[in-house]
């Protein structure tokens, strides 16, 4: 079980955490081409997210390849390495399967496209323990078969998501569009908000690194396994949170491409209202049954009596502040704000939480739950430097500046002028879904929001290249 958290962690922290900070992105960009009426940006922006995540996972794929060495080179035990190193190795096709996954996902989420997701996710929930007892019991491949697994399943996954997408994209209004020359264009705008979103993920890796660090503690396969129930606890508690994240990035976005500010600020207070209310529900269950939510996750005794009395009660603490920062992440998603909220996360948790967790962890000898007690201030710090950001939020200024993203591929895409720069002002002609009005955020015919993509190709074509068709 050690060798495989560790791994499981590496690939967290080095790979799956950057494609994740990626999609960030293609989040906002999508969102807000969508809800501006734009079905040929929102399908190229597509295409730009295919190729950076590729580009991103050839890397990536050589420096996992190499994690036996790495891992031994920062003191970890030869056995433990070399377990790890080929866990690893095994997980490694997964990995582009998730690379595609998370470019594909915020995309039909930002066309308010769920159910090929939800499907996708119903069978290969029912074929993962299929997979797990055919490799571990029947083909005898022990823990190495859970990594297969793994991989299988996400290979899975992007398969059906993709045949369903495929064959059903046009009657989900879906905008499929054939490679073309503006397919690699405008990198630079996706890199600009999707590094500093990778920036974010930051915290994904200090959470990761204080796994990697419990394996230097006093017994460090009863720490590394502890802390990894802790992990996994804290990500089942993670989900529902995240889930309103997503949603109001997704909502956020597409008002402010529609220029309806009053939107945008409401999807923002429901985002993190639902988050919270989430959250709560959560802590309660998990300060009530600490003892069978341990139990339910390994049948290890020493493991059980660590996470239930030492690591459940601050993690209660910990997954309201979670979802408070992930709800507050989810709106300064949906306004492109990613530059401004990675340095607080470096801080957050590079300053604080691991310097404190590792002084509280190996200092006054804590173990795991000095671990976890650094983590969650630094935790704390998050939540709060991200609220400011939201309470900050000048809802007008990110109407200009979504205008000005859309403005702009459109001036590409039509072969105009240059796009206008976030800090001017932007004209309404450009497109037809923004007017001059946005400093009091609404529509110039008086919708509350757009909600409709049938009028959507005709308009279209007037910002299409010539030669060029939707498919």
């Amino acid at each position: 079980m050690a060798a495989g958290a560790l791994a499981s962690s590496t690939m967290n922290t080095a790979a799956l955490s950057v494609f994740v900070g990626l999609s960030s992105a293609t989040t906002t960009l999508v969102s807000q081409a969508h809800g501006a009426g734009d079905t040929l940006q929102a399908g190229l922006w597509l295409h730009r997210a295919l190729f950076i995540h590729a580009a991103a996972a050839l890397p990536l794929t050589v420096l996992l390849a190499w994690l036996t060495p790495l891992l031994r080179l920062v003191g970890q035990e030869p056995r433990l390495a070399a377990d790890a190193g080929a866990y690893c190795a095994l997980l490694l096709p997964g990995m582009w399967a998730w690379a595609a996954l998370w470019a594909l996902a915020p995309w039909l989420q930002a066309h308010g496209v769920v159910r090929p997701q939800l499907n996708a996710a119903i069978v290969v929930a029912i074929a993962h323990p299929c997979f797990l007892w055919l490799l571990v019991r029947v083909v005898g491949l022990g823990f190495y078969g859970a990594a297969v697994a793994s991989s299988l399943s996400l290979l899975c996954t992007l398969l059906i998501l993709t045949m369903t997408i495929s064959k059903g994209g046009a009657r989900m209004h879906l905008p499929l569009l054939r490679l073309r020359r503006a397919s690699i264009a405008r990198l630079d705008l996706f890199l600009r908000l999707g590094l500093p979103g990778v920036g974010m993920m930051s915290e994904w890796w200090a959470s990761e690194i204080a796994i990697l660090a419990s394996g230097l503690l006093p017994s460090p396969t009863v720490a590394i396994s502890s802390m990894s129930v802790y992990q996994s606890v804290n990500g089942v508690c993670f989900m529902l949170p995240l889930g309103a994240s997503v949603a109001g990035a997704t909502r956020i976005g597409a008002a402010l491409g529609g220029g309806n500010g009053d939107a945008a600020r409401l999807a923002a207070q429901v985002c993190i209202g639902l988050g919270c209310s989430f959250a709560l529900a959560c802590s309660l269950s998990l300060l009530a049954f600490r003892k069978p939510v341990a139990c339910a996750f390994t049948s290890d005794e020493a493991v059980q009596a660590v996470v239930s009395n030492e690591l459940l009660p601050p993690l209660a603490l910990y997954v309201i502040a979670d979802a408070l920062q992930v709800c507050c992440g989810g709106v300064l998603q949906g306004c492109g704000l990613q530059r401004k909220g990675f340095p607080f996360v470096l801080a957050a948790y590079y300053l604080v939480g691991l310097p404190l967790g590792c002084a509280l962890g190996f200092r006054a000898d804590m173990g795991a739950r000095g671990m976890v007690l650094g983590m969650l201030c630094g935790k704390l710090c998050h939540a709060t430097a991200f609220v400011s950001l939201v309470l900050r939020t000048q809802w007008a200024v990110q109407l200009r500046d979504s205008a000005a993203r859309v403005a702009g591929e459109q001036s590409l895409s039509s072969g105009t002028s240059a796009p206008p720069q976030a800090n001017e002002s932007v004209s309404p002609r450009p497109t037809k879904r923004f007017t001059s009005m946005f400093a009091s955020g609404r529509h110039l015919n008086g919708k509350a929001s757009y909600n409709g993509v049938s009028d959507l190709r005709d308009w279209n074509a007037e910002m299409e290249p010539a030669g060029e068709s939707y498919p």
